[in-house]
């Protein structure tokens, strides 16, 4: 293996004979030598299998160096994973073409991760690359991020090209910020990859796409019709959603009966990302998910009798305590429900919402492995005992992970709540997130509570974070 930075590309002789190479040059500014010596690399890589390019945030890259790489990695003819992290590089519609082209010779790949997020990709080129990947007849594992190009709606060439894919089990997809794919562009992208034959396990993301009310909900009817996929994560951050929206997504998971593992993220992303622009990105199209929202989808999810791992995350919505009780009644007449991931932060739950729910958890038939994100939510100490009291409820409970960063919790509170869990005689492992509470961390000083946890039963992995 040869691995090289920016600085250290010179110095490599020759690849001949070489059979995994990783250039990571990050952010460091690629000049028109450092192309040239790298695409001599990829020329004599003859016996590559293992190829991975990191270059990020350059502005100067563009169509002419995308082109030049895409050729020389049709030279790689026996490579099997191929890793491109083209981000911000100012690639255009001319430049992805020479990269899918690129990657369409390479016939013997497995496995393909292509990162091409804030570029200037649009009209339909993403049924392009689907196309130069449909020639890919033995991948099994494909990744693709396009996060915040100008994709637009008639990227229905896109999905079908991925459907030709009769040995993919994986897919990742990201659009997150395609403002332009709306509702129309997603069905029919859903509607490709339902074709595909031996697909398991689907990862799309279809956050702020301007997908409007009935845009995930015809996406996952779709979705539905497909005889394989029995994994779903779907992220549908600031898209308008409201509790009329939440209440179709619940009927069409309904239609999908061969899910077994389900990951929703309906929550609000306000957030800093200026390595990749430089402004503060606040969105406006933000959800707003009430108490009738959370439930009419809890209830949809209860009678999902295949279920058995289920992560869901409403984080700064608006639902109320009588909401979040109903959600969790809902959800504990889930028969086979054996993994549950919850996260309320910064929802008016209050302490009456945050206890009724857990007490409806704990009535979950088969639950054994919890995890619930409480951030910024107001919870103190005495109502930390009693969610301690409550999961001691949970027979079969074997791993439990609770996030109370800034929830106003003391060690005192900690002590109360690990008492309680001694109770749990099946709990093996306890991930306790603490950071911004009233408790005094401190570095090499061993706290009181953890001591006591060390004292559950059948306790092996204690994990107590403090940032």
């Amino acid at each position: 293996m040869i691995i090289t930075k920016l600085d250290q590309l010179n110095s490599i002789q020759t690849t001949a004979g070489v059979n995994s190479l990783k250039m990571l040059f990050n952010e460091q500014l690629v000049g028109e030598n450092h192309t040239n010596k790298m695409c001599q690399l990829l020329k004599e890589a003859q016996n590559l299998n293992y190829l991975k390019i990191d270059i990020k945030k350059q502005i100067q890259f563009g169509d002419i160096i995308a082109k030049m790489l895409g050729q020389s990695i049709s030279n790689c003819k026996n490579l099997q994973n191929l890793n491109l992290i083209f981000i911000n590089d100012n690639i255009s519609n001319e430049g992805s073409l020479h990269i899918s082209r690129g990657i369409s010779e390479c016939k013997n790949l497995t496995e393909v991760n292509l990162y091409l997020g804030y570029n200037l990709i649009g009209d339909n080129h993403s049924a392009c690359i689907g196309q130069g990947l449909a020639n890919c007849k033995k991948l099994t594992n494909l990744t693709i991020d396009l996060t915040k190009n100008n994709v637009f709606d008639d990227s229905v060439g896109f999905g079908q090209q991925i459907a030709k894919l009769d040995n993919l089990t994986y897919l990742n997809l990201s659009f997150w910020r395609c403002q332009n794919l709306q509702e129309v562009g997603s069905t029919k992208i859903a509607q490709g990859i339902a074709q595909c034959k031996n697909l398991n396990t689907l990862i799309f993301d279809l956050s702020s796409t301007a997908v409007g009310q009935e845009g995930p909900s015809n996406f996952l009817h779709e979705i539905s019709k497909s005889q394989t996929i029995s994994n779903l994560t779907l992220r549908l951050k600031n898209n308008e959603l409201d509790d009329n929206s939440t209440e179709k997504i619940g009927l069409s998971l309904l239609e999908c009966k061969r899910f077994h593992y389900l990951a929703l993220d309906l929550s609000q992303f306000i957030s800093n990302i200026s390595n990749y622009c430089n402004s503060f990105v606040n969105f406006n199209s933000i959800n707003n998910i009430g108490p009738q929202g959370a439930f009419n989808l809890s209830k949809s999810l209860g009678q999902c009798v295949s279920l058995q791992s289920l992560k869901l995350s409403f984080e700064r919505n608006g639902i109320h305590p009588e909401g979040a009780k109903s959600f969790g009644e809902q959800i504990s007449k889930s028969k086979n429900l054996k993994n549950l991931f919850l996260d309320f932060s910064e929802n008016p739950i209050g302490k009456d919402g945050t206890l009724n729910l857990v007490n409806a958890i704990t009535q979950t038939p088969k639950l054994s492995f919890l995890k619930l994100r409480f951030w910024q939510n107001e919870i103190g100490n005495e109502l930390l005992e009693k969610i301690g009291e409550a999961a001691s409820q949970i027979q079969n409970l074997c791993s439990l992970h609770l996030d109370l960063k800034q929830t106003h919790i003391g060690e005192k509170g900690c002590q109360r709540l690990v008492n309680q869990l001694r109770k749990c005689k099946q709990l093996s492992a306890l991930q306790l997130q603490l950071g911004g509470n009233n408790i005094p961390f401190k570095k090499g000083q061993k706290l009181g509570f953890e001591y006591n946890c060390l004292k559950i039963s059948n306790l092996f992995r204690l994990d107590i974070k403090s940032i």
